[in-house]
């Protein structure tokens, strides 16, 4: 009998912890993604029917988002200075993008605030007043080419981005930094994203700064919620 109440007991115990650590680990995930939403100023938590082990899901409010205030992603953006442009390369041009035939300069936005240029606003509203050039957003607001950080650019599938759908596995982009040194990178992975429904994954590999040299590339596919996302890695 005493056996049987100490098995009992022990199986107790360690159903009452795997239910505190279920908890815990359903807790960290929300607070992780929650913290995507915030760091982006660009997603809105809703409750998800779809997901109830998950619980939030992910919206765009805007075609790449609205300003949501001072966020953590944009207090690390804002510590980034923007190299004084120095045309050394008769080639290319400083902070362009190079693919498909064709050239698409690009504001050193972020999320949210001006550059140390003359180029202001976010990448939302500076790309809505130039049309036909790209913003970064997520990853590292200042492109360098060399930081091994994710580098969002966003633009207008209308505009610069008319032709990002051409793009294949494989396929280069080169993008000049400052002094228009070219950094080449190729297409490693496409995929068309529903903006309502993002995934955590998806949300971190967009937006998240990362730990590898590379770049993401975002536009609209035409007037649904629906996003072209183009990831690359540098190769040289």
């Amino acid at each position: 009998m005493k056996k049987a109440w100490k098995l009992f007991a022990s199986l107790t115990v360690l159903l009452v912890a795997a239910l505190i650590w279920g908890f815990a680990s359903l807790q960290s995930e929300a607070a992780a993604m929650k913290r995507i939403a915030v760091e982006a100023g660009a997603y809105q938590v809703t409750s998800s029917q779809d997901s109830p082990s998950r619980g939030i899901i992910f919206g765009l409010l805007t075609t790449f988002g609205e300003d949501g205030g001072v966020s953590q992603l944009q207090a690390w953006q804002a510590g980034e200075s923007e190299p004084a442009l120095s045309t050394t390369n008769s080639t290319y041009q400083p902070y362009t993008l190079y693919f498909l035939n064709e050239t698409v300069p690009f504001a050193n936005t972020g999320a949210s605030g001006a550059s140390s240029s003359a180029q202001s606003g976010d990448a939302q509203n500076y790309i809505n007043s130039h049309p036909e050039n790209a913003a970064t957003y997520g990853g590292t607001k200042v492109f360098s080419g060399t930081d091994n950080f994710n580098t969002e650019f966003v633009a207008h599938d209308g505009g610069a981005f008319n032709n990002l759908n051409q793009l294949h596995l494989g396929d280069k982009i080169t993008v000049t930094d400052n002094t228009a040194t070219p950094y080449m990178y190729q297409v490693n992975d496409i995929e068309t994203v529903d903006s309502n429904h993002l995934t955590l994954d998806q949300a971190q590999a967009i937006l998240d700064f990362g730990w590898t040299e590379r770049i993401t590339l975002q536009t609209c596919v035409g007037t649904s919620a629906y996003r072209l996302i183009i990831y690359a890695n540098r190769i040289q």
